[in-house]
């Protein structure tokens, strides 16, 4: 498969079509989100910003789903997990999203109130997620669990008066639960439970006060010790915390954003990621981070690190690829998935994925670059591969015209998106966007 489309006769009807869509959501095409199925470990879910990519084979064959047939649409980043039976659950702001046939199909439930998801995390007593949902009343910030059938409340309220980011179970200890969140006055918040949400204690993190906090992981060995980044405007901070959230020491002042964070599994090491500083790494008990080598990812939008090795989310344009796996702690990665690698998901011809992403799917290959031909749109007339109407240089490379044509496109696609309405979110959603912290 070529890597470089003949984007400049198409690129134009595709970004005037995805203005209308809000297909790929107007961003650069990337991927920000990696979860792995507990019980099959080749079968993994890649969330991007235009779509779903879905493996069962560890990453050597990659199946697209598009946001449609999900649920969502336009700047929605829905927080993502795969339960122990196979199922992808997706939550959204109108509540729990689900698929038993790898994205063919999918589900809604909602709770007995409306509610919107702002963080899932898997449940280790059981098949269930647990989620922390805002609920209609503001006041009524809560943690759910969903079963696979049924949607059932985790003890008791949060309460209200801050905006939800993020919630945690202690491996080691499935009734210790964590949560995060900000305050209305600005105030840093930590929220835990010993007793399964029965009761909440309320902790302020002093600080760097103002910044939102996300619970990035809990140490597998170790329910006590907790790691939350705060999200800066500059620089992020990651801090750790040993005592359950009584104290917090900030680690690390992380060079711009702080895109991933990954754990190995035993909780021994630690990586992070991001434009900034690139893939650091270091031992958890020291502490000491470090680059991790280079060969390594520079551009980090996603850290999973599995029995398997650490995946990494990268950007094509300076990484050289986009999904890939390090078995060497970070020092080298080998790809998994290319931007133009991707193919649609094969479903039933009576599936609502072929109601819905045939549609999407030619706007969305130009803008991954792959050959018009292959994704559904029509050549032009006189087009020869290679030749310099196709927007690519004779190497294969994209020319200066067929860059400078797709960043018009998209330009008018932004455009296009400022004037839509968007569909309605919850408070956390408006002001941190979702899952922002699953790394």
């Amino acid at each position: 498969m070529r890597r470089c489309a003949r984007l400049f006769p198409v690129a134009l009807v595709a970004a005037v079509s995805l203005s209308r869509t809000g297909l790929a959501n107007g961003r650069f095409p990337a991927a920000d989100q990696l979860v792995v199925d507990p019980a099959d470990p080749q079968h993994m879910v890649v969330r991007t910003t235009f779509g779903l990519l879905v493996t069962r084979d560890e990453g050597n064959t990659w199946g697209w789903v598009c946001e449609e047939v999900i649920g969502y649409a336009q700047m929605t980043d829905p927080s993502l997990l795969v339960l122990r039976n196979g199922n992808i659950l997706a939550g959204l702001a109108d509540g729990f999203h689900w698929s038993g046939d790898d994205g063919c199909s999918w589900n809604r439930v909602d709770g007995e109130n409306s509610e919107a998801i702002v963080d899932l995390v898997l449940d280790p007593a059981s098949n269930a997620a647990l989620a922390l949902v805002q609920r209609s009343d503001p006041k009524d910030v809560r943690v759910v669990q969903f079963d696979g059938d049924s949607v059932r409340d985790v003890g008791m309220s949060l309460g209200g008066d801050f905006y939800p980011t993020t919630i945690e179970v202690a491996g080691g200890d499935p009734k210790r639960l964590y949560a995060s969140g900000l305050g209305e006055d600005g105030t840093s918040l930590f929220f835990r439970s010993e007793d399964r949400g029965e009761n909440w204690e309320r902790i302020e993190i002093p600080l760097r006060p103002g910044l939102p906090p996300y619970i990035s992981a809990v140490d597998p060995t170790d329910p006590s010790r907790v790691y939350v980044r705060l999200d800066g405007a500059m620089d992020d901070a990651l801090l750790v915390s040993d005592d359950s959230g009584d104290t917090f020491e900030e680690k690390l002042s992380f060079a711009g954003d702080m895109l991933g964070f990954a754990l190995s599994p035993d909780g021994s090491q630690i990586a992070v990621g991001g434009p900034g500083d690139g893939l650091l790494v270091a031992s958890a008990r020291e502490l000491v981070f470090s680059t991790a080598g280079d060969d390594s990812v520079t551009n980090a939008t996603c850290l999973t690190w599995t029995a398997a090795g650490l995946y990494g989310c990268g950007k094509e344009a300076v990484d050289g690829w986009t999904v890939a796996r390090s078995t060497n702690t970070g020092e080298s990665f080998v790809p998994l998935f290319h931007l133009a690698d991707a193919e649609p998901l094969v479903c039933a011809d009576s599936s609502p994925f072929e109601e819905e992403c045939p549609n999407a799917w030619p706007f969305v290959a130009v803008l991954l670059g792959i050959d018009e031909a292959s994704a559904g749109v029509d050549q032009p007339s006189g087009a020869s591969n290679g030749s310099q109407g196709s927007g690519c240089s004779f190497d294969g490379s994209p020319s200066r015209g067929g860059i400078a044509f797709v960043l018009i496109g998209l330009f008018i696609s932004l455009i296009g998106r400022a004037t839509r309405s968007r569909e309605p979110r919850s408070a956390a959603a408006r002001s941190f966007g979702y899952s922002r912290r699953r790394l």
